[in-house]
């Protein structure tokens, strides 16, 4: 049977840190809890015969609240629920009752569970749901009150048979926490070897990716280096058969031919380079580079070419090149040397150093009477004067 709910009084007084049952208390905020709550929590155990009323009237089955006007006389009612197979909270009162951080407010039903934490204004509760056992205990308890003192027998048996099962829960319940260390235990070993067989898996990949990479990079290189070897084979071939060709073909005779069979007595390496090409179309077949390099080794090797250094640059801004003369009596051949002294044209002594010359603008010669002619330089008068006394001196006598 549900008891009837109290109505809140009316606020007239309020205390800011206490409250005493003299003061009534506010009363419109909802879920309010007091500035010093109790520290100590209540255990209650639901029953499933009765219901359990909170409250600090003296109606409740538990008082609490005393001196808070905020509590109601019946505040809340824990009962068993058949129907759902649960313990429920019933709020009572105005100001709600909070049940595991929640707040329920009036007319509200929270569910209990085993340990729910029930404040009702600051006053704490801890519900405990009552085991089957301690049940039907209590059940005997009510069929001895009954039947008399036949029963007490079956009683005390009863709770002999209570106690053992509760040893036997316990041992069993111990054995299970037990069995399932050891399961706990033999699962994180097997999840370490795994661990250890994937870390050890995943470096031996990375091992042999790092081998084939090793391997990779050992072949190219040995490739390059066949390659590079190879070329270089290739060129020392090349130039192994152009020195044989040089050997073969004496360059010096070309270039002597060259020489004595123009109309100048001496040349830059350009010029021999293109009379000696123009003479063998065969020849046109090497670069131009080639023959210059060629013509210029040939040149400085043997002693029966001389060399004119030459200055200055030429009207394009370009250095000039040196000459090159043959020299008919420095040649150590008899045939070559007997021919080419009377075929060639020697190069004089004169013309074996280089000389710079320096020219001057002529006057201009005036078309008409009136035109500017400018006068002479001094050098002219000088020399001019000289010739006349010179000829003075050398005029032959008249008769």
């Amino acid at each position: 049977m549900t008891p009837n709910v109290d109505d809140s009084p009316d606020p007239q007084h309020s205390d800011q840190f206490y409250l005493n049952s003299d003061d009534p208390v506010r009363t419109s905020d909802v879920g309010y809890t007091p500035s010093h709550p109790s520290r100590t929590a209540l255990v209650i155990v639901g029953t499933r015969d009765k219901p359990i009323t909170l409250g600090r009237g003296g109606q409740s089955t538990i008082k609490i609240g005393r001196r808070n006007r905020q509590i109601s006389r019946v505040h809340a009612s824990i009962e068993y629920s058949p129907d759902l197979d649960q313990f429920e909270l019933i709020v009572l009162g105005l100001n709600g009752v909070v049940v595991d951080h929640v707040l329920y407010g009036q007319h509200d039903r929270a569910r209990l569970v085993q340990d729910s934490l029930v404040d009702v204004l600051g006053d704490l509760v801890v519900f405990k749901e009552p085991s089957p056992l301690l049940y039907m205990a209590r059940k005997q308890e009510v069929q001895d009150d009954i039947f008399g003192d036949d029963q007490m027998e079956l009683s005390s048996m009863m709770e002999s048979e209570v106690d053992r099962v509760e040893e036997v829960e316990e041992v069993s319940f111990m054995s299970v926490l037990e069995e399932e260390e050891e399961e706990l235990e033999k699962e994180r070993h097997r999840l370490a070897l795994e661990l250890i067989q994937e870390k050890q898996e995943e470096l031996e990949e990375e091992l042999e990716e790092e081998k084939e990479q090793v391997v990779k990079i050992e072949k190219i290189e040995t490739e390059e280096l066949e390659e590079k070897e190879e070329e270089e084979e290739e060129e020392e071939e090349e130039e192994e058969k152009e020195k044989e060709k040089e050997k073969e073909t004496d360059y010096s005779e070309i270039i002597i031919d060259a020489l004595v069979f123009s109309r100048k007595s001496s040349m830059p390496v350009s010029d021999i380079c293109e009379r000696i090409l123009k003479t063998n179309s065969s020849y046109g077949q090497e670069s131009r580079e080639t023959w210059i390099a060629r013509i210029q080794y040939v040149l400085r090797s043997y002693p029966f070419f001389g060399e004119i250094l030459r200055k200055g640059k030429t009207a394009d801004g370009s250095p000039k090149e040196n000459l090159y003369y043959y020299s008919s009596e420095k040649d150590p051949v008899e045939w070559r040397r007997a021919a080419y002294t009377q075929v060639g044209r020697g190069a004089r002594k004169c013309t074996l150093q280089d000389k710079q010359y320096f020219w001057r603008i002529p006057p201009k010669l005036g078309r008409h009477r009136g035109a500017y002619i400018p006068p002479p330089a001094k050098a002219y008068f000088e020399s001019s004067a000289d010739g006349q006394e010179s000829r003075k001196k050398h005029k032959p006598l008249s008769d």
